[in-house]
């Protein structure tokens, strides 16, 4: 009789650490992603932010470089943006500014990967561009700075 008592035990042990083995699984993954998605949504608003800029610029595809630089280096300074590279809808470069870093951090891997680059301190993000009707004129391809980020993310992730 003790030895079905035991075997019982041990069967309710094992079934009970994996229940909870399972359970600390799933809370770890919400709370992770909740984060993650977070972090996404803000660099997508002040992504949005920088599209709706050249959205209002049309002649930017047209003459083939920015024409406000100025004003468009303000604003990427105020959203701590690293790099700014303007794609048109053929996959050309029409212009960018730090082009340069923009390269070394590997810009068009945003499409196909995680945002945050190898090195853990830009914050890759990309996004079409669109006129009136709504047609694709080209994408926008941004850098911001991510070393907070990385590390919090890092750190809500251990």
């Amino acid at each position: 009789m003790i030895n079905k008592s035991q075997k019982l035990q041990l069967n309710l042990t094992i079934q009970f650490a994996v229940f909870f083995i399972l359970l600390a699984v799933f809370v770890y993954y919400v709370f992770s992603r909740g984060f993650e998605e977070n972090v996404y949504e803000k660099f997508k608003s002040k992504s949005e932010i920088i599209a709706r800029y050249v959205e209002q610029n049309p002649q930017i595809f047209t003459s083939g470089k920015l024409t406000a630089k100025n004003e468009l280096t303000q604003l990427l300074h105020l959203n701590d943006v690293i790099y700014f590279v303007l794609l048109d809808k053929n996959g050309l470069l029409v212009d960018g500014i730090n082009t340069d870093e923009a390269e070394n951090n590997l810009y068009l891997l945003s499409e196909h990967s995680k945002n945050i680059s190898s090195d853990g301190t830009v914050y890759r993000f990309h996004m079409d561009v669109h006129y009136g009707d709504k047609s694709n004129a080209g994408k926008v391809f941004i850098g911001y700075k991510a070393g907070t980020v990385t590390y919090e993310l890092k750190k809500k992730a251990l």
